[in-house]
């Protein structure tokens, strides 16, 4: 953690505010984390999270994207749902992430999934929370705090939200209605 707030975060602070894949200094920066995150790896040590969160940010904002799908395919970082969050905000410039968050959630399980879909509400993107609900097929997730989120956002996204679960409803019961336990 020191190496982490000591060399890593004063480099990354002191870099261009605009993201230039040629910036040298970046360019080393970016090895240097990487070469760090590879050792730690290596030696048997889990990845520091947040020089993890730090380097994908860093590809992220210059847009390397080659390079991020290569630490991700080779999971280098530590699954966590600070990373899947991550992974699904990227997805609107780098469409594979979306994937790859997936992959993260269904490593860590149902306590993430459920915890990954109201972060997501609580940023109010229903969408890609039903976007999780539907791909990891959480049959039992509760509908109202998803309707609840998605009546913020306006008559369209609720809409596609009512309709998302009416389907998954008669796919999942046979029958479009909601359940009196669920309270919709």
């Amino acid at each position: 953690r020191r190496v982490v707030s000591v060399v890593f975060r004063p480099a990354a602070e002191a870099l261009p505010a605009e993201a230039d894949a040629r910036c040298q200094r970046r360019r080393h920066l970016l090895a240097a984390m990487t070469a760090y995150l590879h050792s730690q790896v290596a030696a048997g040590a889990s990845a520091d999270p947040v020089l993890g969160e730090m380097l994908l940010r860093l590809l992220a904002a210059e847009g390397s994207h080659a390079q991020l799908q290569l630490l991700l395919t080779q999971r280098i970082l530590p699954d966590s749902v600070p990373l899947a969050l991550f992974l699904f905000q990227l997805a609107p410039a780098f469409a594979p992430a979306a994937d790859f968050g997936l992959d993260v959630l269904k490593r860590l399980g149902a306590p993430a999934q459920e915890a990954l879909v109201a972060e997501l509400l609580q940023q109010q993107d229903v969408l890609a929370a039903c976007r999780v609900i539907r791909n990891l097929r959480l049959l039992a997730f509760p509908p109202r705090p998803v309707l609840a989120a998605a009546a913020e956002c306006g008559s369209e996204v609720f809409t596609a939200v009512y309709s998302f679960f009416l389907l998954r409803n008669a796919s999942c019961r046979g029958s479009a209605s909601f359940a009196p336990e669920e309270a919709c």
